[in-house]
C-alpha cells in the first residue's frame, strides 16, 4: 500500500513538473508522442528508482534531481541551456523550501508519525500547485529570455546560496536540539526571496530585449537614411543630366555627322551608366517613401522579382518617417529574402499595398514562400539572413512591431496557403485629441 501511495505522489509531482515546463517554455511540437513518453518514463525511473537506490543525501539528491529535470526539459522544449538551468534550479529550491516549511509546521504540531510524511507531501504539492497557478497567471511565457552570462551568474547564485543557508541552519538546529524556529523563519524569508527572483528575471529580460531592439532600431534608421540620401543624390544627378540633355543630343548629332559610331556608343554607354544606380519608378508624392520603395524595387528587379504595387496616400502623412521606413523597409527586405529562395519563377513576386483612409494608414506586404518557416524559442518567426549579427534573428519583425506601436498601431502576420502576409495598421490619434 505504501508503495502505491508513493507511486501516486510521484505521478502528481511529474504532472506539476510538466505544468511548470508548459508555463515557461515552448514545446517542441515536431517531437513524436513516443519520444515524449520515453523521456518522461526515463525521468520517472531516475527519480523513483535510481535516487532511492543510491540513497543520496539532501544536497546530492537535490543536484541530481535538478540535473535530471533540466535534461528532460532540454529534450522536450525550446530554450537555451542557461535559461533551463536557472528556471529549473529556481523552481526546485522553491519546492524544497516549501517542503521544509511544511515539515517544521507539522513537527511543531506533533503530528502523528504514521501519517506525517504523507500529510506533508500532500500539503507541499497543494502549495506548489497554488504557487504555479499564481506564477503562470502573473508572468508571461515569452518574457523570460536569454540573459548575458554575468546577469545569469548573479541570478543563479541566489537560489544556490539559499539552498546552502537553509541546509546549514536546519542541520545546526538538529545538532543543537532546537525547535527549528530559526529554520522556519529562514525558510519563509528565502522562499519569498526566490519567488521574487521570477519577477526580477522577467523585468531584466524585458529591459534587455528593449535595449537590444532599440539599438537595432536606431541602426536600421541610420541605414535607411543613408539609402534615402544616396537616392536623393542619384535623383539630383538625373535632374542635372536631364537639364543638359539637349546639349548632349547636339553633341551626338555632331558625332553622327562624322560617322564616328565608336565614339557615339562610348558616349551613350557612359550616359546610361549615370542613371543605372537608381531608376525612379514609384511616384506616390511622398518623397521619403518614394526614395525607399524605389530603392527596394530596383534591388528586387535585379533579383528577377516582380513588384505589384497599389498606393492611395497623400503627399504628407501624419506619421513619423523613421517609423514608416522601418516598417516598409524591413517588410520588403523580409519579402525579398523569402521570394529570392523560391524555385518556381511564378512565385517570384511581391505585392505592396499602402492606402490611407479615415485617419488610418494600412500597409500590406504579401509574398509566396517555399521554404519552411523558422521559429525561435518564443515561437516567433525568425529570419534566415546570414549577414546579421548573432542574436539578431527575428529583429526585423520585432522592429516592425516596435515601430507600429510607436505610431499607435498594430502588426498582424498570416502564413496561410504558403503566402506570407504582413499587415500593419497605423492610427492618427491627433484626429481624436
Amino acid at each position: 500500500m505504501e508503495y502505491i501511495v508513493t507511486f501516486l505522489q510521484y505521478i502528481i509531482y511529474f504532472w506539476i513538473i510538466e505544468e511548470f515546463f508548459n508555463s515557461f517554455f515552448d514545446e517542441k511540437r515536431e517531437l513524436s508522442m513516443v519520444f515524449r513518453m520515453c523521456i518522461w518514463c526515463i525521468l520517472f525511473f531516475l527519480n523513483f528508482y535510481f535516487l532511492n537506490w543510491i540513497g543520496a543525501k539532501y544536497l546530492l539528491n537535490f543536484i541530481l534531481q535538478t540535473a535530471f529535470m533540466g535534461c528532460a526539459c532540454y529534450a522536450l522544449y525550446h530554450a537555451s541551456v542557461l535559461k533551463i538551468a536557472l528556471l529549473t534550479f529556481l523552481w526546485n529550491i522553491v519546492a524544497a523550501l516549501i517542503e521544509v516549511i511544511v515539515y517544521i509546521i507539522l513537527q511543531g504540531m506533533h503530528y502523528p508519525q504514521e501519517v506525517f510524511y504523507l500529510t506533508g507531501s500532500i500539503i507541499s504539492k497543494m502549495l506548489l500547485i497554488a504557487l504555479l497557478t499564481y506564477i503562470s497567471r502573473i508572468f508571461v511565457k515569452g518574457s523570460f529570455s536569454k540573459l548575458p552570462v554575468k546577469y545569469w551568474s548573479f541570478m543563479m547564485s541566489i537560489p544556490l546560496i539559499s539552498n546552502l543557508i537553509i541546509y546549514l541552519i536546519f542541520e545546526a538546529d538538529n545538532k543543537n536540539g532546537n525547535t527549528h524556529v530559526n529554520s522556519m523563519f529562514a525558510a519563509v524569508l528565502l522562499l519569498l526571496v526566490n519567488i521574487c527572483i521570477f519577477h526580477i528575471y522577467q523585468q531584466m529580460s524585458r529591459y534587455i530585449e528593449l535595449e537590444r531592439a532599440h539599438i537595432i532600431y536606431e541602426q536600421q534608421i541610420q541605414n535607411t537614411l543613408k539609402q534615402i540620401q544616396g537616392n536623393e543624390h542619384s535623383l539630383k544627378t538625373l535632374k542635372r543630366e536631364y537639364h543638359d540633355f539637349k546639349n548632349k543630343i547636339i553633341y551626338i548629332q555632331n558625332l553622327a555627322q562624322k560617322n564616328d559610331c565608336t565614339e557615339i556608343m562610348k558616349y551613350i554607354h557612359e550616359y546610361l551608366h549615370i542613371a543605372e544606380p537608381f531608376v525612379p519608378v514609384i511616384n506616390t508624392g511622398n518623397g521619403v517613401l518614394d526614395s525607399l520603395i524605389n530603392y527596394k524595387l530596383n534591388y528586387a528587379t535585379n533579383q528577377h522579382i516582380d513588384f505589384i504595387t497599389h498606393f492611395e496616400i497623400p503627399e504628407n502623412l501624419p506619421f513619423d518617417n523613421d517609423a514608416l521606413c522601418i516598417i516598409i523597409g524591413n517588410g520588403l527586405d523580409n519579402a525579398i529574402e523569402a521570394v529570392s529562395k523560391n524555385a518556381d519563377n511564378s512565385k517570384k513576386y511581391i505585392e505592396l499595398s499602402i492606402f490611407y483612409k479615415k485617419s488610418c494608414l494600412c500597409i500590406i506586404i504579401k509574398n509566396p514562400y517555399d521554404q519552411a518557416l523558422m521559429y525561435n524559442e518564443k515561437h516567433h518567426i525568425i529570419s534566415r539572413k546570414q549577414d546579421i549579427g548573432i542574436g539578431s534573428h527575428g529583429i526585423g519583425l520585432s522592429s516592425i512591431h516596435l515601430a507600429s506601436r510607436k505610431c499607435h498601431g498594430n502588426m498582424y502576420v498570416d502564413t496561410k496557403n504558403s503566402i506570407f502576409s504582413l499587415k500593419v495598421l497605423l492610427y492618427d490619434n491627433t484626429k481624436f485629441e
